[in-house]
């Protein structure tokens, strides 16, 4: 009987492996409950624990698919899973596809506490599972590291958030008074030493923050999850819809060939 959880943890760690600036701790089989291990983040690629940028949770799971569907593809994930999540702060979902071949195709999602909190919001009482979406998991080592170590960044940004606030679209945040226009951001951490440059194409997603007017001074609230950043502008004019400010982001698919309908076990 093929091990798929072996094949979709050797195929991540060895994708992790070809990196320079990350470690992966990911364990085959992992009885700790909602974790799979977790990848280090350095600052170097001479990986010393005084170069530790931090830590990300992983949970890795593997499922069997014959071959790929047009929709985008999706994962049912525990709902009580989310909610250890929200807790510790996120961590990164894996998902591995093996095919009848044994080749394996690495999805992923990042659930920080904006995104948790957003699948959290809906759900029933009596409800034990939610669909997540997911993204084909970049290959390109240098994207690699960028995604792992803005994923850090944002779940520091996101770790003040009230977990008691409801997650309203910013354009509405805006009407309330609450966030301030001149301070809309969007978020990207370089590694020591390097720069995001205008215009960059970095291929996973990333978040717009602004200050909050109500709850104190230089507490940013998350507004939104943009989900792949292709454009990037900085500008000093106050965020509004006629300004089309979002000229600054816009969605796009990480892939024309993706999966759908999958679930946890």
């Amino acid at each position: 009987m093929v091990d798929i959880e072996k094949i979709a943890v050797s195929a991540f760690t060895n994708l992790i492996s070809r990196t320079e600036r990350l470690q992966s701790f990911a364990s085959e089989g992992d009885k700790e409950p909602h974790w799979d291990g977790s990848i280090h983040v350095y600052a170097s690629g001479k990986k010393r624990e005084k170069d530790t940028i931090g830590r990300v949770p992983l949970q890795i799971k593997g499922t069997l698919r014959n071959r790929f569907h047009p929709r985008k593809p999706t994962y049912s994930v525990r709902v009580s899973d989310l909610r250890q999540y929200l807790k510790e702060g996120g961590a990164l979902y894996i998902v591995g596809v093996i095919f009848p071949n044994g080749s394996c195709q690495l999805y992923y999602c990042s659930l920080l506490p904006y995104d948790i909190k957003q699948f959290l919001q809906n759900i029933s009482d009596h409800q034990t599972k939610k669909t997540i979406p997911l993204s084909l998991l970049p290959t390109d080592p240098q994207v690699l590291e960028n995604l792992f170590v803005t994923f850090l960044q944002d779940r520091d940004f996101q770790r003040e958030m009230d977990s008691s606030l409801e997650v309203l679209p910013f354009t509405e945040l805006l009407k309330q008074g609450k966030i301030d226009p001149y301070s809309i951001h969007l978020s990207y951490k370089a590694f020591p030493g390097e720069n995001m440059r205008p215009g960059l194409s970095i291929g996973f997603p990333c978040y717009m923050y602004a200050e909050d007017r109500v709850c104190r001074s230089g507490y940013e609230q998350c507004l939104e999850n943009v989900e792949c950043l292709h454009q990037w502008a900085d500008t000093r004019e106050p965020f509004s819809e006629d300004a089309d400010c979002r000229r600054r982001a816009e969605r796009g698919r990480s892939s024309d060939q993706s999966i759908s309908g999958l679930a946890s076990p």
